[in-house]
């Protein structure tokens, strides 16, 4: 995959700013284009109704202003444009929720700030382990408000790439589909629309299968589904013939992710089936996307993108059957493995 996109002269002074990133982040916390769309526009009100103070707020709203975010139409009266339209909670493609310092993606980004004593020998397993003293997950065990921050963030990502998941696999042929790591029910609730004699279960830490139980109640789906508290990493459930893994295995390394394949292989049993859902390292249309999610990944977990072939020879170390080139040229791919009846 070629890296090289355009022969035009990268303008460094631009990308490498770091200022205007987190101008709209506190802008976005502080929700200023909810409070300028519900008819707040004055500077003055604007600081009473955020906290912050009238100085500070007037040199931050000028700042983006002059970067064509927000505008002030009259001294001390400011409005928004198309651009800020999506810090806006209710704007179609928001990105509100993306840039709040208190969620969990902002959290996620700020720990690029620890890349170098990551990166050294002997770093720790993440920069975000290195910048924060913890793991992404031990973080999440720790703080109530920033779990449910990653379940409505994945929520949205997977509500997203369901269409697509759902159309990759013949679902036909199982009976029940057990989500693993399923976070708030979104994934499985299409599958199941999919396939009306399916059942499923969703398997996830505490937070998230509280969320999946009120997801699936609202899809109508309660008779048909549930969701049980589970630990990936320990003995799992048996009750289904096919173990879900959308997007999982890339947040770990071979051996945890081995580890996980396992577990849904005892699961499974004889004749069963394990589906790993991934993108593809190397099939991406758009090798900026996918450079951009390798370096997350890295990041946020110290794993990476894998290719379809690392992924077969991950799936084989667990004991799955895995047809060969399965995977091979796309870009999101379910590879389906399944495990071998017994001698």
């Amino acid at each position: 995959m070629s890296t090289t996109t355009t022969a035009t002269p990268v303008d460094l002074e631009t990308i490498g700013d770091v200022v205007t990133p987190y101008a709209l982040r506190i802008a976005a916390t502080v929700r200023i284009a909810d409070r300028i769309a519900a008819g707040v526009t004055g500077l003055t009100e604007l600081a009473a109704a955020t906290g912050v103070r009238e100085r500070v707020l007037g040199s931050l709203l000028r700042y983006l202003a002059c970067r064509e975010v927000f505008t002030e139409t009259a001294p001390g009266e400011f409005g928004l444009t198309p651009a800020a339209e999506q810090l806006r909670e209710d704007h179609p493609q928001s990105l509100r929720f993306d840039f709040d310092l208190t969620e969990v993606r902002s959290r996620v980004e700020t720990a690029h700030l620890s890349f170098l004593a990551f990166a050294g020998a002997g770093g720790p397993g993440s920069a975000y382990a290195a910048h924060y003293g913890r793991d992404f997950w031990s973080d999440l065990a720790r703080d109530p408000a920033l779990a449910a921050s990653w379940d409505r963030f994945m929520s949205r990502v997977t509500r997203a790439a369901a269409p697509d998941v759902v159309g990759l696999h013949d679902w036909s042929t199982h009976r029940h589909v057990v989500d693993v790591g399923g976070g708030s029910g979104t994934l499985l609730a299409s599958v199941l629309r999919a396939g009306e004699h399916l059942t499923g279960t969703v398997l996830d830490l505490a937070p998230a299968v509280a969320a999946a139980r009120t997801e699936l109640a609202a899809a109508g789906l309660s008779d048909r589904a549930d969701a049980v508290e589970a630990d990936f990493f320990e003995p799992l459930p048996d009750t289904g013939d096919a173990y879900l893994l959308c997007q999982v295995l890339h947040d770990w390394d071979d051996d945890a992710a081995v580890r996980i394949l396992r577990r849904c292989v005892d699961a499974a049993g004889p004749g069963g089936h394990v589906l790993v859902v991934e993108r593809m390292a190397g099939a991406h249309t758009d090798p900026r996307a996918a450079t951009w999610m390798d370096l997350r990944m890295l990041l946020l977990f110290g794993s990476g993108e894998r290719a379809a072939a690392e992924y077969r020879a991950l799936m084989e170390r667990a004991g799955l059957q895995v047809a060969d080139g399965a995977g091979d040229g796309q870009e999101m791919a379910l590879l389906d493995g399944r495990v071998p009846d017994r001698a």
